[in-house]
C-alpha cells in the first residue's frame, strides 16, 4: 500500500510528464494569427562545388544538376523568353580574374580602389564561388536567369543577388523573381526596387524568398536595370511547416509578450535584416531604439522585401497597420532574414 505521499508525489510526477509534452508557443495579442518559427535550411548551393559535389573551376559551366533530397536542380538562362534555359550559369571566384560580374568602390564605410567582385560582407558570406551570366549574356537584353526544378517540386525557397545597383536616378524595379507551376502559371512574385534597399549594397547580398501553396516547376529572375548578375547561397527547398507563420533564420526571436521592455543594444559589430512580406496585407517594420523607443515605420507592400543594415542586438518589431504585434526580433552578427507568410 502506498503511503499519501508516495501518492503526492506519483501525481506529481504524472503532471511534470504531461506539461513536458505540450508544445511550447509564444504569446500573440488577440486577432494574432502567425508565430514565430525558428526555420533551418534543408540544403544551402553555395556554388562552393559542383553537382558531382567536385570543386569548381572558374568559368566552369553548370551542367550538372545540383541535388537536395529527391529534388534536382539547374541553373541557366532563357534567350527567347520560353521560360527554358538555353545556356548554362557559370561558376566565378570571387576577387577580380578578368571575367567578372560586378564592382565595388566601398566596403562597408570604408572606400575602396575599385576592384572586381569584393565580398565586404564581415563574415565572408560569399565563400569563394557564386554563380554568374555568360559575357555573352546580358539580363537587360531579357536573358533571365531561369532555377529548374524536376524530382519532388518545393514551395519555398530563397538566395541572395549580390551588388544590387541602380542606373542613376532610375526608380523601376531592379529585379524582378517569378515562380511558376508546372504549367508555367505564375505562383508569386518578388519584386525588389530602390525603395527596397539601403543606400548602397556594394559588395553585398541582397536575400530573398519566395513561398507559394503550389508546387515551383521553374523560378525566373530578370532584371530592367542590371546586365550581370551575381547569385549565390540558394536554398531550393525550405521546410516551413504550415502556413500563416512568422519564420526568420539568423535572428533571435524576443516575442510579442516583450514589447515595450526591450531596446537595442548598442554593438558596434554590423549585420543587416531583411524583411520580406509574403501576405496579401502591408506590415509595417519598426527599429526599437537603444532606450526602448519605436522609431519611424516603413510600410512593407505585399510581395515585396526590404534590407536595412543595422548592428547586432538591434531590435525591430513587424505589426500589422493596425499596430498589432506580428514579431519581435534582435539581429545577430550575421545578416538576419524574417519572412511573414
Amino acid at each position: 500500500m502506498l503511503h499519501n505521499t508516495s501518492r503526492w508525489g506519483l501525481f506529481f510526477l504524472l503532471v511534470l510528464f504531461v506539461v513536458i509534452q505540450l508544445p511550447i508557443t509564444y504569446a500573440q495579442p488577440p486577432g494574432v494569427t502567425p508565430r514565430v518559427v525558428i526555420v533551418e535550411p534543408d540544403v544551402i548551393i553555395d556554388f562552393e562545388s559542383d553537382g558531382f559535389e567536385i570543386a569548381p573551376q572558374d568559368n566552369q559551366r553548370m551542367i550538372v544538376p545540383f541535388t537536395a533530397n529527391n529534388t534536382f536542380i539547374n541553373f541557366g538562362f532563357d534567350l527567347n523568353d520560353d521560360l527554358i534555359i538555353d545556356t548554362p550559369a557559370l561558376f566565378e571566384r570571387y576577387g577580380e580574374d578578368g571575367t567578372d560580374s560586378f564592382i565595388v568602390s566601398r566596403c562597408g564605410d570604408q572606400d575602396i580602389e575599385a576592384a572586381w567582385d569584393v565580398d565586404c560582407t564581415p563574415d565572408g558570406q560569399g565563400g569563394d564561388f557564386f554563380l554568374r551570366n555568360p559575357e555573352s549574356v546580358s539580363l537587360l537584353s531579357g536573358h533571365d536567369l531561369i532555377i529548374e526544378y524536376t524530382g519532388a517540386l518545393p514551395n519555398s525557397l530563397s538566395g541572395q543577388l549580390w551588388d544590387v545597383d541602380f542606373r542613376g536616378e532610375d526608380l523601376s524595379d531592379a529585379y524582378l523573381i517569378e515562380a511558376f507551376d508546372t504549367q508555367g502559371v505564375l505562383l508569386r512574385e518578388v519584386a525588389i526596387s530602390k525603395f527596397d534597399l539601403p543606400s548602397s549594397l556594394d559588395g553585398l547580398p541582397f536575400t530573398f524568398s519566395l513561398v507559394t501553396t503550389n508546387p515551383i516547376r521553374r523560378v525566373r529572375i530578370s532584371s530592367n536595370n542590371v546586365g550581370a548578375l551575381g547569385f549565390d547561397n540558394f536554398t531550393p527547398v525550405r521546410n516551413l511547416g504550415r502556413f500563416n507563420q512568422i519564420s526568420h533564420i539568423y535572428l533571435v526571436p524576443l516575442g510579442c509578450e516583450r514589447q515595450g521592455s526591450v531596446r537595442s543594444g548598442n554593438s558596434d559589430t554590423q549585420s543587416a535584416i531583411t524583411i520580406n512580406n509574403q501576405t496579401d496585407e502591408p506590415v509595417k517594420m519598426i527599429p526599437i531604439d537603444s532606450n526602448g523607443f519605436r522609431d519611424l515605420p516603413i510600410v512593407l507592400e505585399p510581395g515585396r522585401a526590404r534590407i536595412r543594415p543595422g548592428f547586432e542586438t538591434d531590435v525591430w518589431i513587424v505589426t500589422s497597420m493596425d499596430n498589432r504585434c506580428l514579431a519581435l526580433v534582435e539581429l545577430t552578427k550575421i545578416s538576419g532574414f524574417l519572412y511573414i507568410l
